[in-house]
């Protein structure tokens, strides 16, 4: 069975009045973030934050091998860059990577127990 390819779209979260974009597009995501000065991606998914020159937050997470973990994985990239832009205390750069990780087994080891117990 071929897969649908959901096209880009941006999806407002209310909650913190900001947008939050996904992309299932690698071409897209590199599109978007390069002209915020970043390099091309090259992998399974990506998440970015840049601010615009008018203080707008720019959020951005892609997934591009169609695996559900990598998307949580980037999904969980995204909530400690939505933490940080909210001012809590997330140190991206020492605990972000490995919690995801963490996070994405943690999904792996479970989910398929939960989809059977939804059925």
């Amino acid at each position: 069975m071929k897969k649908n390819k959901v096209a880009h779209y941006t999806k407002q979260v209310q909650v913190y009045k900001f947008p939050i974009s996904y992309t299932n597009s690698r071409e897209e995501y590199n599109r978007i973030t390069s002209s915020q000065g970043e390099r091309p991606v090259n992998c399974s998914g990506a998440t970015f934050l840049d601010y615009l020159e008018d203080g707008t937050p720019l959020f951005l997470f892609g997934v591009f091998d169609g695996q559900l973990t990598t998307y949580v994985h980037e999904c969980f990239h995204m909530t400690m860059f939505v933490a940080r832009h909210l001012g809590l205390d997330v140190d991206e750069m020492t605990c972000s990577e490995h919690l995801a990780y963490l996070n994405e087994h943690i999904f792996e080891l479970f989910y398929s127990e939960f989809r059977s117990s939804q059925a």
